[in-house]
């Protein structure tokens, strides 16, 4: 036997023999047969309940012993969206899980998700609005701002962990992964980007007084081992295509220097000193470079004095 029941507002409602006035419920199903009174849940049974803002779990928590595991509970709050959750624990203590949406804002406070999460959507429109598949926008609204323990802030952080019994011995690794799949098709966007990642920093009305500022930062952190020198770099960079590409770095800023290098620790081995010279400039080739649309090239030697 099924029943559906839907209490009326403001009446007195007893479910589990416990009696709510007002709980906000909309209705209870029972699943097997009431053997009491029709107002009174039996047996299995769920419910359908409303709240206004989001639930707290537990005990202590949103219906807290008036809401069988199962029981949907939707959050009324929002004007133009609702969103739902369903009692994954107990009647007694029950955890409210948020159900996803396919559409409109969802509203997540914390958690984790376990294995593979797949966003996916074909854009078909030949003039699609501004839009972003995922994303994350954090707020930093405090007067004076200190990270607790000199630690970090992100919006977005992808880590990969490399275990400590681990060889890797093919394949690639990201920590993240940003790309363009280009099947086919014309390119022809004037100054515009069309890249696999892009940073951008606007410092608009920022004050700029200290630190390391950067639309994008290269970070070694070696703590422990060895670094092979042959094979670690700060930032490398390829191109397999068949023919040549204008450049390996090209650049449109107004700076005060090209380069500017310094060295942390250690000997400074690739940058040089004052009381040295280059030797043999001129019979060992050149490096190609483009100055103010012009070509000009900068003489190599093979040793230093």
């Amino acid at each position: 036997m099924s029943l559906l029941k839907f209490p009326v507002t403001g009446f007195v409602t007893r479910v589990k023999g416990k009696t709510a006035a007002g709980i906000g419920m909309f209705g209870v199903v029972y699943v097997g047969s009431p053997t009491d009174s029709d107002a009174h849940v039996t047996g299995t049974a769920f419910g359908l309940f409303k709240t206004s803002g989001a639930p707290s779990n537990g005990t202590s928590g949103t219906y807290a012993g008036l809401a069988p595991k199962g029981s949907i509970l939707v959050d009324v709050a929002g004007t133009s969206s609702v969103y739902t959750y369903i009692n994954t624990n107990t009647q007694a203590s029950p955890t409210w899980t948020p159900q996803p949406v396919t559409s409109g804002a969802a509203s997540y406070t914390t958690g984790t998700f376990t294995g593979d999460v797949l966003v996916s959507k074909t854009q078909s429109s030949t003039t699609p609005a501004v839009e972003r598949l995922l994303d994350s926008e954090f707020t930093l609204s405090g007067a004076t701002v200190a990270v607790v323990g000199n630690g970090s802030l992100a919006a977005v952080r992808g880590n990969m962990i490399i275990g400590s019994s681990s060889t890797l011995n093919s394949g690639y690794f990201y920590g993240t992964q940003g790309k363009i799949t280009g099947t086919g098709g014309t390119i022809a966007i004037g100054s515009d980007y069309y890249c696999g990642i892009l940073g951008q920093l606007d410092v608009t009305g920022m004050t700029l007084t200290s630190g390391h500022i950067a639309p994008v930062i290269a970070s070694w952190q070696n703590t422990s081992g060895s670094t092979p020198t042959s094979v670690g770099n700060l930032i490398y960079a390829e191109s397999n295509c068949p023919a040549n590409i204008n450049a390996v770095l090209q650049a449109i800023a107004n700076t005060a220097y090209i380069f500017d290098l310094a060295v942390d620790s250690g000997s400074p081995s690739a940058l040089a000193t004052t009381s040295s010279s280059v030797t043999n400039i001129g019979t060992h080739g050149w490096l190609k470079i483009k100055v103010g649309g012009l070509d000009r090239y900068i003489a190599l030697g093979d040793g230093v004095t």
